[in-house]
């Protein structure tokens, strides 16, 4: 993601095009780590990349890292799983994500 994020099109039509298909894939990589509870490292690249599109002059490109940031740093937000347990099991419950490293990698870039 970073590669193609730091390659990003100069005409404003294919980094939009090029964006919204970073969200989907960023959407991707989320379900697909939903099932591994490991956690894992947020890559300096990809943060540094992410925050120069978050600066980008046209708003949509903009909005999108943004889009793709949040995506990435709280993966479990928009994912609701059923609690097994029988005397819960008609209970929707939200899953926690701990982002303490990806506040960490932020911090240490804009500090």
């Amino acid at each position: 993601m970073s590669t193609t994020l730091e390659k990003l099109p100069p005409s404003s039509i294919a980094a939009r095009e090029t964006t919204g298909s970073m969200i989907i894939l960023a959407n991707m990589i989320v379900v697909a780590s939903v099932s591994s509870n490991s956690q894992q490292v947020f890559p300096d690249d990809l943060l540094l990349e992410l925050l120069k599109l978050m600066l980008h002059l046209d708003v949509e490109i903009r909005f999108s890292g943004h889009q793709i940031f949040f995506v990435l740093l709280i993966p479990n937000s928009n994912h609701v799983r059923r609690d097994t347990d029988a005397s819960t099991s008609n209970q929707t419950i939200r899953w926690s994500s701990d982002t303490a490293y990806v506040f960490a990698s932020v911090t240490s870039f804009l500090g």
